[in-house]
C-alpha cells in the first residue's frame, strides 16, 4: 500500500535547499509545538517540510492533515499505514516512515524533528547550512540539546574530551550517542539505502554511521532543539536481556560498514555487556557467571554480515 504524497504540486517551483523530516506516531499532545518550530524558522533559502504521519489513532493524523491543508507551500504529508510499518526484533518502528521520507526529500540537507520534539531557535535551519556551506569537509553538524523529562528540562550535556570540530564516529561508538536527533543536519547522502538501514535498531546511529563515510561532524555550542523523553520509545520498558539484544544486534549491524579500528571498539564494547549482563544474572556464583558468559559469548560469537540476516 505504501505512503501517499498529498499536496507536492503546490509546491514552489525554486527547489529547497533544506528538506525537514518529522516522523510522528500517537503524538497529538506534541505534534503541534514540533510544527509550529519549524514553521517559525526563518532562512534566507527555501525549506520543504515531509511530514510523515504513521496511522495514528489518537488524532494526531488529523492534525497533520489540517496543517498540510493550511501551509501547502511548505508541507507535504505522507500518510502511512500500520500494515506497511517495518518490525525491528520484533517491535514496530517508523523505519519505514523514515526510508519513505529520505527517499522523497528534494534538499542538499537533511534535518530531522521527530513529532514529539521541537526546536527553539528560529535561525536553527540558517545557522547549520551556513556552517556546512562554508566548511565542505564536514558530511553533518548537530548542537546540543536540552533532554524534558516529566516537565522538567535536564541539561543533556557533550562529552567534555570529544573535540567539538572533529567527531568522529569511535567517539559515539566508544561513549554513547549524544547526536541527538532533532539536532543533526546532513548532507544528502543516504541514497542508494545500504541494507543495514532497514534492520539496525538505531536509526540515528545508522544514518550517523552513513554520514561518517563521506566527512566529519561538528558540534555547534547552542542549545537549539528538546529532545522529548517519553514511555512510548521503541526500547523503553524492555527488560536488561532485550535491552542487550538490541545493542548487541545494533552491533552486528553495523559490523560490515566499520573500519578495522571502529570494529575494535565494538568488540570491546561488545565484551563489557556480556561481562556486565553475566555479572546481573549471577552476581554471587561465579562458577554460573563463568558458565553463562561461556554461552553468551557463543551466542553472539560471530558478527556475521547484516546482507545475510533477516532475509529481505
Amino acid at each position: 500500500m505504501g505512503h501517499r504524497d498529498i499536496g507536492s504540486k503546490s509546491f514552489s517551483e525554486q527547489e529547497p535547499l533544506v528538506s525537514v523530516l518529522v516522523l510522528t506516531y500517537q503524538h497529538v499532545a506534541y505534534i503541534k509545538e514540533c510544527l509550529d518550530s519549524i514553521l517559525m524558522q526563518h532562512t534566507s533559502f527555501p525549506i520543504e517540510i515531509l511530514l510523515g504521519e504513521d496511522d495514528s489513532s489518537d488524532g494526531t493524523r488529523e492534525i497533520c492533515e489540517r496543517y498540510a491543508a493550511q501551509h501547502p507551500d511548505r508541507i507535504r504529508l505522507f500518510l502511512g499505514h500500520r500494515a506497511d510499518v517495518l518490525y525491528i526484533l520484533g517491535k514496530p518502528t517508523g523505519r519505514r516512515n523514515l526510508l519513505n521520507l529520505l527517499s522523497a526529500a528534494k534538499g542538499r540537507y537533511i534535518a530531522l524533528c521527530e513529532g514529539d520534539d521541537y526546536w527553539t531557535d528560529p535561525f536553527k535551519l540558517q545557522k547549520q547550512v551556513d556552517f556546512l556551506e562554508e566548511h565542505s569537509e564536514y558530511s553533518c553538524c548537530f548542537h546540543s540539546v536540552q533532554l524534558l523529562i516529566n516537565g522538567d528540562l535536564h541539561a543533556y550535556p557533550i562529552p567534555n574530551e570529544v573535540d567539538k570540530m572533529n567527531i568522529t564516529l569511535e567517539d559515539i561508538l566508544s561513549k554513547r550517542n549524544f547526536v541527538t536527533t532533532p539536532s543533526v543536519m546532513y548532507r544528502s547522502v543516504f541514497i542508494p539505502f545500504p541494507r543495514f538501514l532497514l534492520k539496525a535498531p538505531y536509526g540515528d546511529m545508522a544514518l550517523f554511521t552513513l554520514a561518517s563515510k563521506t566527512g566529519k561532524a561538528a558540534c555547534l555550542d547552542e542549545d537549539m532543539a528538546v529532545w522529548r523523553q517519553t514511555a512510548k520509545g521503541l526500547w523503553t520498558g524492555l527488560d536488561e536481556q532485550a535491552k542487550l539484544d538490541g545493542k548487541l544486534y545494533m552491533y552486528r549491524s553495523l559490523y560490515p560498514a566499520l573500519t578495522k579500528p571502529q570494529r575494535a571498539i565494538v568488540d570491546e564494547k561488545k565484551a563489557e555487556l556480556l561481562e556486565l549482563f553475566a555479572h546481573s544474572r549471577y552476581p554471587f556464583s561465579p562458577g554460573r557467571k563463568r558458565l553463562y558468559l561461556h554461552y553468551l559469548r557463543f551466542k553472539h560469537r560471530n558478527h556475521t554480515s547484516f546482507y545475510n540476516i533477516g532475509g529481505t
